[in-house]
């Protein structure tokens, strides 16, 4: 497939992701991804929270990076594998089946992007997990960080309160450490873009 097709099939596999309720990277999320990516222009990019393969998808038609991507989800899993394949990209990902926390742990390669779209409320302590293999000049992409605007609410239901209070532990983190230079962008559920600059 050429990019343009990629694209097509990226926003295909968005809208049957949306049917089945599966939380895949959105659009305008995914947009400011792939400018960033052009910009950056990573050689190894790893992202944590595969799903069905839309915000991978994006890495590999709009660089030349090689994706490490990690998922829990078995089933995910196999169709974000089948979707690579279709696109034409398996050479270059690996997709890694397992939790996030122990392949972090077990990972020793360096990283020049990170994806951070796994589960919210573990987002800090895979972060830190993650600087590790980010070189200075290296950046993270950490969708969703508003968590439907409940990271900002002043009263949160105890359900999300768990979720919510990582978010803010996360924020509270990349915007105090300074090894960093964090911008924050206000669309769809909040991004942030977080850079290794010391």
């Amino acid at each position: 497939m050429d990019k343009q097709e990629v694209r097509r099939f990226i926003d295909e596999l968005r809208d049957e992701a949306s049917k089945d309720y599966v939380p895949v990277m959105r659009k305008q999320t995914a947009a400011l991804l792939a400018e960033i990516l052009r910009e950056k222009r990573p050689r190894a990019v790893l992202e944590i929270g595969t799903c069905l393969g839309v915000s991978g998808l994006t890495v590999l038609n709009e660089s030349e990076a090689f994706l490490t991507t990690v998922e829990i989800d078995e089933e995910r899993w196999l169709k974000a594998k089948e979707n690579f394949a279709k696109c034409g990209f398996s050479s270059r990902v690996n997709a890694i089946l397992g939790d996030c926390r122990e392949v972090l742990n077990a990972i020793d390669e360096e990283y020049d992007f990170v994806i951070l779209d796994g589960p919210k409320s573990a987002y800090k302590d895979n972060f830190l997990q993650a600087i590790k293999l980010l070189p200075v000049g290296g950046a993270v992409f950490a969708d969703d960080v508003s968590y439907h605007d409940k990271v900002n609410a002043e009263i949160v239901e105890h359900k999300h309160r768990t979720i919510v209070n990582g978010l803010r532990n996360f924020i509270s983190l990349i915007e105090t450490d300074k090894r960093l230079k964090t911008t924050r962008y206000d669309l769809e559920d909040g991004v942030a873009v977080i850079e290794r600059i010391g």
